[in-house]
């Protein structure tokens, strides 16, 4: 109870370079917190705040769980780049956000973003996003998010999924 639960599976960062990550197996985040608490579990996120991020994945796994009066936060992939950012998928992605009554749930399958140039996503298996919460609460899902300044594109011959649940009220 009244704590902060935090787990990021893998992070690849370059501050003036090029930033790659390939995941050929499995990648798993998992966060548990009680009671007003806080719960944030990460994926893999891939970092190149002035260069070029690339991730080629397989599957990946972020579960966040908290109690009532309590913040989980659930974030499967995360690629971000200046110039071009790229997430290409050929496994099963699942970000999952579980709180209690009074609470905020939020799950993000993938983020890919290129802050001065080029998203894309190419989504080849399936994607799924799920954040359920309790009464009184807030739950929002996102499958994939993909911005880019001069452009986006998403190819997605797989399966996206986003589900959100929250109680009365």
């Amino acid at each position: 109870d009244y704590s902060l639960a935090l787990a990021q599976a893998a992070s690849v960062v370059s501050d003036n370079y090029d930033a790659y990550a390939v995941n050929t197996a499995g990648i798993y985040a998992t966060a548990y917190a009680g009671y007003a608490s806080t719960a944030v579990a990460g994926g893999i996120e891939v970092l190149a705040p002035n260069g070029s991020a690339y991730l080629y994945n397989g599957d990946i796994y972020a579960i966040a769980e908290a109690g009532d009066f309590s913040v989980a936060v659930a974030s499967a992939a995360s690629v971000q780049g200046y110039e071009y950012a790229s997430a290409t998928s050929y496994g099963l992605v699942v970000a999952g956000a579980y709180v209690g009554d009074y609470s905020y749930a939020l799950a993000s399958g993938f983020d890919v973003a290129a802050s001065n140039g080029y998203a894309y996503l190419y989504n080849g298996y399936a994607t799924y996003a799920t954040a359920i919460a309790g009464d009184n609460s807030l739950a929002q899902a996102f499958g994939p998010s993909v911005d880019g300044l001069y452009g986006a594109s998403t190819v997605n011959p797989g399966h996206i999924e986003a589900f959100a649940y929250s109680g009365d009220y």
